[in-house]
């Protein structure tokens, strides 16, 4: 008879899956445990073991659970770096900390510096610029009239142009010397604003360094304290561990005590079998040392009265054969 899977009832054809139907009918003749005969078919079809849907997908998971378990630990990987990239790019730009905000203003201050250095270069170039067409211009009219004039008015002119050429170099070295002194008291009334700010932030800073340092000794006496009914505790316990240990040695010597008595005891009985084996060893040897000479006293026995048998069996002979002769 056919027996099915065990744990599992038997199945008839007309339980059978329309899959299975169809791969037996029109695929290829598959031998799922039973005896094939000549036709190709299952002989023993209610052997056969039908997966579910469930343990299917419990037998393809576990098939495929370190490609999977792969895959989930790099998308992990790829997904912990892409959240550090962004991290390291938000706190590049962050300008809400002490450091970030007085690496703005210093950034601020030397763009701001920049700008007015251009601003002032530009200018010195345009004054520069039109102080030279003026120069020329000058130049070009003190030559047209040193070349009508005499000589002493030529002296004269040129005394005079080399004044007003001194005169506006002068004014120029004024002007940059005004330019120079308003920058540095616009650098200087900076730098002061900036020391404010700074004075004002360190006040700041140290204030938050004052409350966390208050905080820090406060959680230190909880911590101190904590310590304290630990150690307490510990104590305790050790001196417990020290008691029941005391109570165990002693519990132990009065066990140790127990079994050296019994050991004792059983020794002694030992002693006493052992002498009672040897008595009754002793005993046996003699009963078998008796035994053994009544044996011997039967044989000798037995032997003379066959010696005495022969012999009067041989006079008897004897007396027969003179009494025939």
């Amino acid at each position: 008879m056919t027996t099915h899977a065990e744990g599992h009832p038997p199945i008839g054809m007309s339980n059978i899956s329309p899959a299975l139907k169809a791969q037996k009918t029109n695929g290829p003749k598959y031998f799922y445990g039973g005896a094939k005969n000549n036709l190709g078919q299952c002989d023993h079809i209610r052997s056969v073991k039908v997966l579910s849907q469930d343990e299917w997908k419990r037998l393809s998971s576990q098939l495929q659970g370190d490609s999977i378990e792969q895959a989930k630990l790099e998308e992990k990987r790829l997904a912990n770096e892409k959240l550090k990239l962004q991290s390291h790019e938000m706190v590049k730009h962050w300008t809400n900390t002490f450091l970030g905000a007085r690496q703005k203003k210093l950034d601020e201050r030397a763009k701001r510096l920049a700008n007015e250095e251009a601003t002032k270069v530009a200018i010195d170039i345009e004054e520069a610029k039109f102080q030279a067409e003026q120069r020329k211009k000058a130049i070009e009219e003190a030559k047209l009239k040193l070349y009508y004039q005499t000589d002493r008015v030529k002296t004269f002119h040129s005394a005079l142009t080399l004044t007003e050429v001194l005169k506006e170099r002068d004014a120029q070295l004024e002007l940059k010397e005004l330019c120079k002194k308003l920058g540095e008291s616009k650098d200087k009334a900076y730098v002061e604003r900036w020391k404010k700010e700074l004075e004002e932030a360190t006040l700041k800073e140290q204030e938050k360094l004052k409350k966390k340092r208050e905080q820090n000794l406060e959680m230190a006496g909880h911590l101190k304290e904590q310590m304290k009914l630990r150690q307490e505790a510990q104590k305790l316990e050790e001196n417990q561990n020290i008691a029941e240990g005391q109570l165990l040695k002693q519990t132990a010597m009065a066990d140790q005590l127990e079994l050296e008595r019994l050991s004792q005891i059983d020794q002694e009985q030992s002693f006493k079998l052992m002498k009672d084996y040897m008595s009754q060893m002793e005993g046996n040897k003699q009963i078998k040392k008796i035994e053994r000479l009544k044996e011997e006293e039967e044989d000798e026995k037995c032997r003379l009265f066959a010696a005495a048998k022969r012999k009067m069996t041989t006079l008897r002979v004897l007396k027969e054969r003179e009494m025939f002769q």
